[in-house]
């Protein structure tokens, strides 16, 4: 596939990542430059979009991970969570959804399996909110548009053990792009409004620590 890949402060790395794919899949790629905070993105992307033509995929990854305590949380902490994760997403899906029906496209989102860590509330709360926006965003857009969720367990966490979960080591990257991939493809035609899970067998253990 030929992707749109968006980023917001990290251009250099967006400009490494979008050559070695030319390079190793001969696809063309996008760069998208957009601050998610803001809902004016929105038009950023849209209109990239619209510049191509056509579209058979969105996987909404972006993502923002600091640590609000919470006397100290107050209504900017939790707007800027709820729109990178779940605001922008759905104006973007909702924008999107003329070409995605053209081709019966589909939408995944990446959620979060790990458990809730303390100052963590507003991002995990955000991340709960997201996973019902699949859902809503699954019936709304049917049958032309599939829309699930993936939530990665621990992935690449040096500080952790390796014992964190059943399998007894975390997670790769890799796979977490497999179950994404999976969803995508027609492999999975059948499956709409669901989460999936890859975390190991972490959230078998415990939930909250």
């Amino acid at each position: 596939h030929n992707v749109i890949l968006h980023y917001n402060q990290s251009q250099e790395q967006a400009e490494e990542l979008a050559e070695y794919l030319r390079r190793t899949y001969y696809v063309q790629i996008h760069l998208v430059q957009a601050d998610l905070s803001q809902e004016h993105s929105v038009d950023t992307v849209i209109s990239t979009i619209k510049g191509i033509g056509k579209l058979d995929g969105i996987v909404h990854n972006a993502s923002e991970y600091y640590p609000v305590k919470l006397d100290e949380m107050n209504i900017y902490e939790l707007h800027r969570f709820m729109s990178i994760h779940v605001y922008v997403p759905l104006l973007i899906s909702q924008q999107a959804a003329p070409f995605l029906k053209s081709s019966c496209g589909s939408i995944v989102h990446i959620a979060d399996a790990v458990p809730i860590e303390k100052h963590h509330l507003a991002y995990k709360l955000s991340k709960a909110a997201l996973i019902s926006a699949t859902q809503g965003l699954a019936v709304e857009l049917a049958p032309q548009i599939r829309v699930n969720a993936v939530s990665p367990g621990t992935v690449l966490i040096s500080k952790l053990p390796d014992n964190i979960c059943p399998l007894e080591r975390q997670g790769r990257p890799e796979e977490i792009a497999d179950a994404v991939s999976f969803l995508l493809s027609d492999n999975a035609r059948f499956i709409t409004g669901q989460n999936i899970i890859v975390d190991g067998g972490q959230t078998l253990c415990y939930t909250t620590y």
